[in-house]
């Protein structure tokens, strides 16, 4: 659209500019030959005084008046004014004047320019204005593209979100998920900790680390990070289970037993494992887990801790 707008722009000035030549070469031709006539005048007075002169009526012929003696002069002389004042003169007729109008070759030649570049004009004028409407046409078609197109684009952009969404989706449902469970052992104090891939793909194993300690049941939101790495990367393939420590609460709390069972204090073990998955290897995933005891509260393991050692990524 903007690339159509400046041909027209482009057109426009070179229609201005054609225009702008053609008066100016027309002006120049007609002062080109105003000039020579003129010259031409100049050049040849005496043909216009010969031409003025023959315009104008010549005079008829007077007759002779005989010319008489000196003695007849005093007798006539009477006579002569009584004539004169006899006769009156009267004007029948204005004299016709004819001036020829002769063409040169500078005129015709002025003539024919002129046509020519009147013709031209007529015709560069209905070709600019064929143009502008040609181009006129094409704005507006491609007005109607530029609509279109964008339209198109709003739509394969809303389908390239929808897809996106459905492949975020697929992942989720397809992708690796490494959770951490307990099972109970053969007595009430021993207990079996485990993680687990519960996902649709394989994930692959970066870090695991697990932590016990005996502490007060008041204190489990000040857990510190767990710093004992238990394994290796490897790879953990779908529905597979690997053992991270059968615990033993009695072991673990020692001398503190008695707190422990008496309720003062609890038994806690936790962890953290990473991971990638096999379809976004670029995507790191985290769950960490906190397990606590006492045996005076009923069902084994307890979940506890600060929320960031329950989350999973």
């Amino acid at each position: 659209m903007f690339h159509a707008c400046l041909l027209v722009q482009r057109e426009r000035k070179r229609i201005v500019f054609a225009m702008k030549y053609l008066a100016l070469a027309l002006i120049c031709v007609l002062l080109c030959g105003f000039q020579n006539s003129h010259q031409e005048n100049v050049e040849h007075p005496d043909n216009a005084k010969n031409q003025q002169q023959s315009s104008r009526p010549k005079p008829s012929a007077q007759p002779l008046i005989p010319i008489q003696s000196a003695d007849n002069d005093a007798g006539h002389a009477s006579g002569q004014d009584e004539q004169t004042q006899d006769h009156k003169v009267a004007v029948v007729s204005v004299p016709e004047v004819r001036v020829e109008q002769r063409k040169n070759v500078i005129d015709w030649l002025t003539f024919v320019c002129t046509v020519v570049l009147t013709i031209v004009g007529i015709v560069g004028t209905c070709l600019a204005l064929q143009t502008l409407r040609a181009i006129q046409t094409e704005v507006k078609v491609a007005v109607k593209a530029l609509r279109h197109s964008s339209k198109f684009a709003d739509a394969a952009e809303s389908s390239a979100e929808t897809a996106q969404r459905h492949t975020d989706a697929l992942k989720n449902i397809y992708r690796a998920w490494v959770l951490f469970g307990w099972k109970p052992g053969p007595v009430s104090e021993k207990f079996d900790l485990f993680f687990k891939n519960w996902g649709q793909t394989p994930a692959k194993i970066e870090i695991a680390a697990f932590k016990e300690m005996v502490l007060p049941k008041d204190d489990l939101g000040n857990i510190p990070k767990a710093d004992v790495f238990i394994i290796t990367p490897s790879i953990l393939a779908p529905s597979e289970l690997m053992l991270i420590r059968s615990v033993d609460a009695k072991i673990a709390a020692g001398r503190e037993w008695p707190d422990v069972y008496s309720g003062k204090k609890v038994c806690v073990w936790y962890g953290v494992v990473q991971y990638n998955d096999i379809l976004d290897p670029s995507i790191s995933h985290e769950t960490s887990f906190c397990y606590w005891y006492n045996p005076k509260e009923i069902g084994g393991l307890h979940i506890g801790g600060p929320t960031e050692s329950n989350k999973t990524t």
